[in-house]
C-alpha cells in the first residue's frame, strides 16, 4: 500500500485512562543512563500545560496527550503506522561497540527510509578518544530495523522483539549535530537509509496544509522520572525539582511508550520554512518519526525539543521537507533510488520540482 494524498480520515479511536492504571503504570525495571553526555545532545520532552500565571511558583505538570497505539488503530491509522520502524543502532570504535541508540524511521518504499542523522553518530566524548572532529562521522556497526515492538522500550535498555535485516547509511545531511549548550540553532538533521525492510506503507510528501494538523507517527522511549528531571534541570538551567513524578508518568504512558503510535496536534513553520514546531510530545528515541499533514503526506522528520534549550518541554520541532536544501538532499540522494514510473517516483519528483 502507498499513501495516498487524497485519502485521510479524522484519528477517533483512543485508549481509556483505565488502560494505564494500577502497577502497569510505573516500570518495575528503572535504570539510569551513565552518561547523560549523549542524550543532551538532542533531547525529547513532553510539552508542558500552559503556564501558571505570573507571580505563582509551583510544580511544572503536563499537557494532556493520547496517543493512538499501533495495537488499537484502525482503518488509515493503522496503515499510517504501518509505515514506521523503531532502529536499533550499534556504534563501534576500533572495533568493538561504545554505544547504542534507538530511534525511528519513516518508509518511503522499495526498502528506503527517513531518518535523523544524530543517533548514527557518536558524540564528542567518545571521539575525543581519537582527537577527531565528531561533525558528520559515521562509526556504526550496524542498524537493524525493529519488526515488532512490543514493548517495553526502557531507556538505557531495548527489550527487542523479532529483529529484521541490517540497514546501512545511504546519505546524510552536515551539520547535523547540536551543541545545545552553545545554543546554536539547527536546521539539518537527515539520514537516508537502505533497510531489509519492504513496508506495507510508504508515505509521500506534501506540506503543512492550511489547517496547521500536524501528526506525529513514531515510537517513544520509556524515560524513568529521575532521568526526564535531570535532563529538564540541566536544559532549563535550574537547580530545584519542578516536575510531579505522578503527573510525569500519567503523561509518557499516555504516549504509549514501547510502541508505535500516532499523535495528532497542530504544527507552525518557523520564519525561515526550515524548521517545523508541533505540540505533539515525545520522548527520547522518537527522533525519526514521521509527521504528517491532515492528508497523511509526509511533511517533516521528528527532532524533538526545540531548536534552544529553552525550548525544551515547551515545543517540538522537526526538519520540514519542503526547505529548499532539503530538497536538493533529496533530488540528489532519494529520487536516484526509486523505480522510474512508480508512484513513489511521480510524487517525490513533483515534490522535489524535478519534472
Amino acid at each position: 500500500m502507498t499513501g495516498q494524498e487524497t485519502s485521510t480520515t479524522t484519528p477517533t479511536s483512543r485508549l481509556s485512562s483505565s488502560s494505564n492504571s494500577g502497577s502497569l503504570r510505573e516500570p518495575l525495571f528503572r535504570r539510569l543512563v551513565t552518561n547523560m553526555r549523549t542524550h543532551l545532545r538532542h533531547p525529547e520532552a513532553l510539552i508542558e500545560k500552559d503556564p501558571e500565571p505570573t507571580g505563582t511558583v509551583g510544580l511544572i505538570h503536563f499537557k494532556t496527550q493520547q496517543n493512538i497505539p499501533y495495537s488499537s488503530a484502525l482503518g488509515d491509522d493503522k496503515a499510517v503506522l504501518s509505515g514506521i520502524s523503531a532502529l536499533s543502532i550499534q556504534h563501534l570504535l576500533d572495533g568493538k561497540k561504545t554505544a547504542s541508540a534507538t530511534a525511528s524511521a519513516c518508509h518511503l518504499g522499495f526498502g528506503i527510509s527517513l531518518s535523523v542523522a544524530h543517533p548514527l553518530e557518536l558524540g564528542d566524548d567518545e571521539l575525543e578518544k581519537k582527537d577527531e572532529n565528531p561533525s558528520g562521522v559515521f562509526t556504526v556497526g550496524g542498524i537493524r530495523h525493529i519488526e515488532e515492538v512490543t514493548g517495553p522500550i526502557h531507556f538505557g535498555r531495548l527489550e527487542e522483539r523479532r529483529i529484521g535485516s541490517a540497514g546501512s547509511i545511504l546519505a546524510s545531511m552536515p551539520n547535523s549535530l547540536f551543541p545545545y549548550e552553545q545554543r546554536v540553532e539547527f536546521d539539518e538533521d537527515l539520514a537516508l537509509l537502505q533497510l531489509g525492510k519492504i513496508p506495507a506503507y510508504a508515505f509521500l510528501p506534501g506540506e503543512l496544509e492550511a489547517d496547521m494538523v500536524a501528526k506525529l507517527a513514531t515510537v517513544n522511549g520509556d524515560m524513568p522520572f529521575q532521568t526526564y528531571q535531570a535532563i529538564f534541570k540541566k536544559m532549563r538551567n535550574v537547580s530545584v525539582d519542578m516536575l510531579d513524578e505522578e503527573d510525569y508518568i500519567d503523561a509518557k504512558y499516555d504516549i504509549c511508550p514501547g510502541e508505535i503510535s500516532l499523535a495528532v496536534g497542530t504544527g507552525v513553520l518557523s520564519a525561515d520554512r526550515a524548521t517545523l514546531y508541533h505540540e505533539n510530545s515525545s520522548l527520547a528515541w522518537a527522533s525519526g518519526g514521521a509527521v504528517l499533514n491532515s492528508k497523511n503526506q509526509l511533511i517533516a522528520i521528528h527532532l524533538g525539543a526545540g531548536r534552544v534549550p529553552d525550548d525544551f518541554g515547551r515545543k517540538n520541532s522537526a526538519v520540514y521537507l519542503a526547505h529548499p536544501r532539503v530538497k536538493a538532499f533529496l533530488r540528489v540522494h532519494l529520487l536516484p533510488l526509486l523505480p522510474l514510473g512508480s508512484i513513489e517516483h511521480s510524487a517525490w519528483s513533483v515534490f522535489l520540482g524535478a519534472n
